[in-house]
């Protein structure tokens, strides 16, 4: 399944986060497609990845305890818009 994030990392506890990511292995099925940095403040980045229930685990935990996670399904229909 494909989804959309948005992450906004909580400023005091980005080095909690970054120490977070590094904790054992990311499941197999999380197949991150884009990490993306917006142009805005605060800081906050995009994410479009692949997953299992077990990825959506993995993000929420290593993302959602250090700031503002939006999580969305999405679908990919980019080869059908080269068309238009």
């Amino acid at each position: 399944m494909l989804h959309h994030s948005i992450f906004e990392p909580d400023p005091d506890r980005s080095s909690e986060w970054l120490a977070c990511l590094w904790q054992g292995p990311a499941p197999r099925s999380l197949v991150i497609r884009h990490w993306l940095y917006l142009q805005d403040d605060p800081r906050r980045m995009a994410m479009v990845w692949e997953g299992d229930a077990e990825a959506e685990a993995f993000v929420e935990r290593a993302f959602g305890g250090f700031g503002k996670l939006e999580t969305r399904i999405v679908a990919d229909n980019t080869p059908g818009m080269r068309f238009a």
